[in-house]
């Protein structure tokens, strides 16, 4: 059955109320709809009125918008409506903004003469907050649309002053037009960070972070069988799987599995071997635990589970012990770095071929790492931190794994080992752990794209040893993330003046970066974005020069 036989399909039970009909149908429709025939299901059902599948069909659209605006020309067809609706819609998954201005500009082009007029009704729509004022002043301020519009000239001249208050953050308060000008997307990914170590005794405290609005949320769905360190987890479907761990008195080979829908905690099976400081990945379907320590002996020992049959399996062991590595999946292959052996710490490297269920020897890091975050993403295997066996560690490195070879990327802002790596909107978080003596709350990030450090809003609560896994697509998605997303833009501007006065209350020159945004004492050196997201504040005489590899 076609998925346009199987519209029709639906319109035909739902006219005649044939629920079990009309149920299959929004399976299938659910199944197999993707970027081509996103748009023509929003279109039937919204010439049908079927709410339900227009509710599905915008969603989808919203989700994966960039890639249905390269692959799918239709939506350059829409009417004006529709543009908005999609544009106005908190869900739209963008990586920035100005790629919404874009798709607009495209959309006019098509047929500009019967759409230009349109242009200040999109414009007011749009969340120019959220994008770079330098982008904002060449692109948009100036767009031959927009320049000569009595409408865009009042949405442009409230934006510019927008912008030019976030320089006077001290003196003046900034001035927003109107909350949709400033207020967030969603994200469709959430960053659940579980479990760890605070203090004296292991926690079971579970956070999110909302990438979007930069903020950390305390979530109560605590596992009601007790607190886990040096654990690990995996996400499968909408389902958090945590494997073995400690709690305080003892290894365990118990795994526990948390349902993000309906919020409840389950048994899973066990493992064949007790592991605390195991590594954990999930690949083509199958959890992998990795080495560890029983309690009494580091291992090598490897175990896959199957989620569909609730059931582990061994498969070939490592070349190596290693108890306190990190694992990741590239490609097909599972990759293991760095680790404790029982008398040192290691900078071997191995790569696990689960077709041929054998393990292989690849070069090794520059330094050993243990308690070392590692993490997979475009084709490279990044190594982050640890402890070297005499310091803790600011330098990453990265393997290229077509060449199976090691280089250096630029270090974190600071040293640290047993903490939690994710990868979320193409940026590698680094959060918590252990540093210069005591366990943190500090989180930073790395952009792939620039190749830069940036700072992040703190967990709530300190913590090293713990896991973190990032699920997608959540059904009930507010439940994760920030709840006062039209407050966003004024709290950082609060933080950020509150910071700026306790220095000049202490008499020192201060250096601030807003993202690529730097201003020494309130004047401005260079301005390339907006106050949005995270902020670094810091003394003039204390300004890191560009970080390098240890």
């Amino acid at each position: 059955m076609t998925f346009e036989c199987t519209q029709e399909l639906y319109h035909g039970a739902h006219l005649l109320r044939i629920k079990g009909a009309r149920e299959a149908c929004y399976e299938f429709l659910k199944e197999y709809i993707n970027v081509k025939n996103c748009f023509s299901l929003y279109k039937f059902s919204k010439e049908k009125k079927i709410s339900e599948l227009l509710k599905l069909a915008k969603n989808y659209i919203c989700r994966n918008f960039l890639s249905v605006v390269r692959d799918n020309e239709e939506l350059l067809l829409a009417y004006i409506d529709d543009i908005i609706s999609f544009i106005c819609a908190d869900e739209l998954n963008v990586s920035n903004e100005e790629l919404v201005w874009e798709f607009v500009i495209n959309w006019i082009s098509m047929r500009e003469k019967d759409r230009v007029h349109y242009v200040s009704k999109i414009l007011n729509h749009i969340r120019i907050g959220l994008m770079r004022y330098e982008y904002f002043n060449k692109k948009i301020k100036n767009h031959k649309y927009v320049v000569g519009n009595e409408n865009c000239n009042k949405i442009i001249k409230q934006s510019t002053k927008y912008f030019e208050s976030i320089c006077h953050l001290v003196e003046e308060e900034m001035y927003i037009p109107y909350t949709e000008f400033v207020r967030p997307r969603k994200p469709r990914e959430v960053v659940f960070a579980v479990g760890g170590w605070s203090g004296l005794y292991p926690t079971w405290v579970i956070e999110t972070y909302d990438p979007r609005a930069d903020r950390w949320i305390n979530m109560p769905y605590t596992d009601p069988l007790g607190p886990r360190a040096y654990h690990g987890t995996v996400v499968v479907g909408t389902k958090i799987f945590l494997i073995g761990g400690y709690d305080g008195a003892e290894s365990h080979n118990s795994c526990r599995a948390f349902d993000v829908v309906t919020k409840v905690w389950s048994d899973v099976a066990p493992m064949f071997f007790k592991r605390c400081y195991v590594s954990v990945t999930f690949l083509d379907g199958y959890i992998y635990a990795l080495g560890g320590f029983d309690g009494e002996h580091r291992l090598k020992s490897v175990e896959c589970y199957d989620p569909k049959r609730n059931q582990w399996m061994m498969k070939a062991s490592m070349n190596h012990v290693r108890s306190d590595a990190d694992a990741t999946a590239c490609d097909g292959k599972i990759y293991i770095v760095g680790g404790f052996d029982g008398n040192n710490c290691t900078n071997t490297v191995e790569m696990y071929d689960p077709n041929e269920d054998k393990w292989y020897m690849l070069p090794s890091m520059s330094i050993p790492r243990s308690g070392v975050s590692c993490v997979s993403h475009k084709g490279y295997v990044y190594a982050l931190g640890g402890y070297s066996g005499t310091d803790r560690l600011r330098s990453v490195e990265r393997l290229d794994t077509k060449v199976n070879h090691w280089s250096p990327v630029p270090s974190m802002k600071h040293p640290r080992s047993n903490f939690t790596v994710a990868v979320v909107e193409d940026m590698i978080l680094v959060i918590g752990g252990y540093s210069q003596g005591v366990t943190v709350d500090t989180v930073e990030a790395f952009d792939v794209n620039t190749e830069r450090w940036k700072q992040i809003f703190n967990m709530k609560l300190y913590r090293s040893a713990l896991s973190a896994c990032v699920v997608r697509d959540i059904p009930n998605l507010d439940d994760y993330i920030y709840k006062h997303y039209d407050l966003v833009i004024l709290e950082n501007a609060e933080r950020l003046r509150s910071i700026v006065k306790s220095f000049e209350n202490a008499g020192s020159s201060i250096y601030i970066e807003i993202d690529n945004m730097m201003y020494i004492n309130d004047i401005k050196i260079q301005a390339n974005n907006t106050f949005q997201n995270s902020t670094l504040v810091i003394p003039v005489d204390h300004v890191e020069e560009p970080m390098e590899v240890d």
